[in-house]
């Protein structure tokens, strides 16, 4: 998919946003717990989210942020 360090992409529940597949299919979830207003419980912030692509061989991490509007 060709994602490179510093990529920004805005994305939803409905917007896949230009991201692989299996890498949106592990973040869904934490889009849709951002959305309705909540948080995780491990995270200092609770607008950001970290995480890890599912993909062993080309690792992605990358960092969800609720951003206000």
């Amino acid at each position: 998919w060709g994602h490179c360090e510093g990529q920004r992409v805005e994305l939803d529940a409905f917007n896949i946003g230009r991201v692989c597949g299996f890498l949106y299919w592990e973040i869904y979830q934490y889009v849709n717990l951002l959305l309705a207003g909540g948080s995780a419980a491990w995270e200092a912030d609770p607008d950001i989210m970290h995480g890890c692509c599912p993909d062993p061989f080309n690792q992605v991490t990358y960092r969800l942020i609720r951003e206000k509007r």
